[in-house]
C-alpha cells in the first residue's frame, strides 16, 4: 500500500491503518521516516539541541486546556522566555474579559474621580490625619464639636416644639428646664431705685439657680400708697344763746366747743382679689443640657 500524502507532513496526515498486514516490510523504512518527519514538522519548535535533555512534563490535562485556544502561534510565541511561575500564571486564572480594558475602567490612584459610591474604611473620633473621612466621620465629628461649641454642658435650648435636643443631638442628655417661669440674667443690676442680685446654677451649671415671683398677688396694706379720705360733718343743736350758723358749724357760748362730736367710716370698695402680676408673654419649650 502507498505512503499516506507525504505532501502533508503532520500527525493528522497519518493513518493508524498503515501499514496493512499485506504491505511489503521493504516499505517500513518508508513509513518510519514518514511518521519521524511528521513530528518533527509538527513539533518544530521544540529545540534540537542535543544538549537539551529536559522534556515535556505536562500532562494530558495540562495540555488539554489549550483545546480550542484561538491564540496565533506569534500570540503563543509571547510566551517564549517568560519566567513566571505556574502559581503566578494561575492568577490571570477566571479571567473572562481583556485585563488591560479592566484596569483602564478603574480610576487612578491620582486624582480619582468616582462614579459610584465610594467606601472606606471609618476613622477613629478625633483623627486629624490625611485619612479619607467617611460621612460617618464627619457625621460623628460634627456632632461631637458642633454640639460642644454651639451648646456645652449647663446650655439652655429653646424651641416651639415639644421635641428634645437629644433626638437631634445623639450622645448628649438634656432635661426640661424652667416650665412657666421666664429666664433673667444672672448678676447684679439696679433698676434705678434698688439694686438686687441673681445667682445661676453655678460655673458648673448645677447649682441650683435664684427663682421668685408668682402669677398673682394680693396687695397688703403696707403695699397701698400712703393717702387720705376727706368728707365734711354738719352736726349742731337748736339753742336760742348758740353762736355760728349752721354753714360753718353751731357752737354754744363763746368758747368754739363743739355740741356733737362722731367717728365715721367711708363705704367699703373693691372684691379684694388678687391681682394678675404677669408680663406679656410667649410660651416656647426649654430644656437644659445635663450632659
Amino acid at each position: 500500500m502507498a505512503l499516506e500524502n507525504t505532501s502533508t507532513k503532520h500527525i493528522s496526515a497519518l493513518n493508524v491503518s498503515n501499514p496493512t498486514a499485506t504491505d511489503p516490510v521493504s516499505e517500513a523504512d518508508d513509513h518510519l521516516r514518514f511518521i519521524k518527519d511528521c513530528i518533527k514538522t509538527t513539533f518544530s519548535g521544540v529545540s534540537g539541541d542535543p544538549a537539551v535533555t529536559t522534556n515535556v512534563t505536562s500532562t494530558a490535562a495540562e495540555l488539554n486546556i489549550l483545546d480550542g485556544c484561538t491564540a496565533t502561534t506569534a500570540e503563543l510565541n509571547l510566551m517564549d522566555g517568560v519566567t513566571a511561575t505556574t502559581a503566578e500564571l494561575n492568577y490571570v486564572d477566571g479571567v473572562t474579559s481583556n485585563i488591560q480594558t479592566q484596569l483602564d475602567a478603574k480610576a487612578p490612584i491620582d486624582s480619582p474621580t468616582f462614579t459610584t459610591s465610594a467606601s472606606s474604611v471609618t476613622p477613629t473620633t478625633g483623627d486629624n490625619s490625611t485619612k479619607i473621612a467617611t460621612t460617618a466621620f464627619v457625621q460623628t465629628t460634627v456632632t461631637a464639636n458642633t454640639v460642644d461649641l454651639v451648646y456645652p454642658v449647663g446650655s439652655i435650648f429653646m424651641s416651639v416644639k415639644n421635641v428634645s435636643p437629644q433626638t437631634y443631638m445623639s450622645g448628649t442628655t438634656w432635661s426640661v428646664f424652667s416650665e412657666g417661669r421666664v429666664l433673667i440674667g444672672a448678676g447684679t443690676a439696679s433698676d434705678g431705685t434698688e439694686s438686687k442680685t441673681f445667682a445661676s446654677g453655678g460655673a458648673s451649671g448645677t447649682d441650683t439657680p435664684d427663682s421668685g415671683g408668682k402669677y398673682n398677688h394680693q396687695l397688703v396694706e403696707g403695699e397701698l400708697p400712703a393717702h387720705t379720705h376727706t368728707y365734711d360733718i354738719k352736726a349742731g343743736r337748736s339753742y336760742g344763746s348758740s353762736n355760728g350758723d349752721a354753714e360753718n358749724g353751731v357752737t354754744q357760748g363763746s368758747n368754739g366747743i363743739a355740741l356733737d362730736t362722731e367717728t365715721l367710716t367711708t363705704s367699703s370698695v373693691g372684691s379684694n382679689t388678687p391681682h394678675n402680676n404677669m408680663q406679656p408673654y410667649i410660651a416656647v419649650y426649654m430644656w437644659k443640657r445635663d450632659s
